[in-house]
């Protein structure tokens, strides 16, 4: 074979792996396209109507006797006024291709999801000091909400399968003062008191490296 056939034959496929790539990415985009139109007719719904939500959990360290909380369990009606000041972002929390759709109000984040093209409420999550951020691990198929308050940093672990929201776990860790006014750490796991041992194990595992979802 000589060298303009293999010339050729290289251009050809080339060319036939940079149209497969266009016709994916294309689809692809298409689809994403759709995600949001159908979370979009939800939303515009929520503006007109408002909606009643239901707070699944609450994170906030509650190993001071306070479990549950009081926020954790009880439903409550998203008037349109709050829902359209709050902040939208479409992301993917479960790592499965198809971005859910996190309504952001006050301290609270409103978690939707998608099955067979249909849009479906999962739950929501209560968090102090404004809600809190939103981080993302991937690998581990989980998201995470993490606040700080009172020298306590919380990391409270959730996933999302079938449209159903699960809690994982939830760790912390907070400064405090000895006598001598020197700093050293307690540190919490599932609200209880654990070793700084296992907290740096299960931060390892689902907390360090997640990604923050940026909100503006």
């Amino acid at each position: 074979m000589n060298k303009i056939v293999k010339l050729i034959l290289k251009s050809a496929i080339c060319l036939c792996i940079l149209t497969l790539s266009f016709i994916v990415a294309n689809g692809e985009s298409r689809a994403s396209a759709s995600v949001k139109s159908r979370y979009r007719e939800t939303l515009n719904d929520i503006y007109i109507n408002g909606m009643n939500v239901f707070i699944k959990y609450d994170a906030n360290c509650t190993f001071g006797g306070q479990y549950p909380s009081e926020k954790e369990g009880c439903p409550y009606y998203l008037s349109p006024q709050d829902a359209a000041e709050g902040q939208v972002k479409y992301v993917d929390l479960n790592n499965d291709g198809i971005k859910e759709m996190v309504l952001k109000t006050n301290e609270d984040w409103h978690i939707f999801t998608q099955i067979k093209k249909k849009v479906r409420y999962a739950a929501t999550i209560t968090a102090r000091n404004g809600g809190g951020w939103l981080y993302v691990k991937k690998s581990k198929k989980v998201f995470i909400v993490s606040t700080y308050g009172g020298r306590m940093t919380e990391s409270y672990v959730f996933r999302l399968k079938g449209g159903i929201l699960k809690k994982v776990c939830m760790i912390g860790e907070q400064v405090m003062f000895d006598a001598n006014e020197q700093p050293y750490g307690e540190y919490y796991y599932n609200d209880k008191r654990t070793s700084e041992k296992k907290y740096k194990k299960i931060n390892k595992k689902y907390v360090k490296s997640a990604v923050q979802v940026a909100f503006y």
